[in-house]
């Protein structure tokens, strides 16, 4: 049965577990999706979520709202457009989906965060990132990576301030983040504050076991 849709999708899913190679699933998932008359949402929301994860966030779009036309009471889908568009770097089209989100479920920290990076680490709209990673920290303030980031997009903004203010606060909330310390020596050597820069990093690859380099 060559065209058993089902079989196809049974058949990436294992794939994808097994290897997690995305060129070897996506044909894979396209005979799902192709196969099944009148549209299969398993089918394009997986295809959507490896794209997503290869980094084709225009193909993980096409897919994602292939799978919403077929079952748009699904919330996954709608906080993984808004992913998605993040990194394709529309903001109107991010806030329309996590709207959309909303009206199922509220927005959570880790959505926040996911679209922050997108546009970050993707888009390279850091301004845009900023605003997502905070709303992610405020959301909840006790995960030490999304103020690692937010530290991080602030210091490829140029807002060393900013950038040692958050990585300050992360040192509150876990004394022992060697990221914080890190990021804070960066901060301080691009402001040409060298004696606090070099007391960060000390502390930074005291937590990390680095060797000290004699001068």
């Amino acid at each position: 049965y060559p065209t058993h849709s089902n079989a196809w999708l049974l058949l990436g899913n294992a794939v994808y577990k097994r290897y997690h190679k995305p060129e070897q699933v996506i044909p894979i998932y396209e005979n799902a999706s192709k196969f099944r008359v009148g549209g299969y949402y398993d089918a394009d929301f997986n295809l959507g979520i490896v794209y997503n994860e290869s980094n084709q966030p225009a193909k993980a779009k096409d897919a994602l709202l292939r799978a919403f036309a077929v079952k748009p009471e699904q919330v996954e889908c709608r906080y993984l457009l808004a992913q998605v568009y993040a990194k394709l770097n529309q903001p109107d089209s991010v806030e329309y989906w996590l709207k959309k989100g909303e009206e199922i479920r509220a927005v959570s920290a880790a959505d926040y965060y996911q679209v922050g990076t997108g546009f970050g680490k993707v888009a390279h709209n850091f301004d845009m990132a900023i605003v997502y990673l905070n709303k992610a920290v405020a959301t909840n303030p006790k995960v030490e990576l999304y103020y690692e980031d937010l530290g991080v997009a602030y210091g490829l903004s140029g807002r060393y301030d900013e950038a040692i203010a958050t990585s300050l606060k992360l040192i509150e909330v876990n004394p022992a983040y060697p990221a914080a310390y890190g990021n804070l020596a960066v901060s301080y050597r691009m402001k040409g504050n060298i004696a606090l820069a070099e007391q960060y990093q000390a502390k930074y690859n005291q937590l990390v076991g680095a060797p000290v380099v004699a001068k």
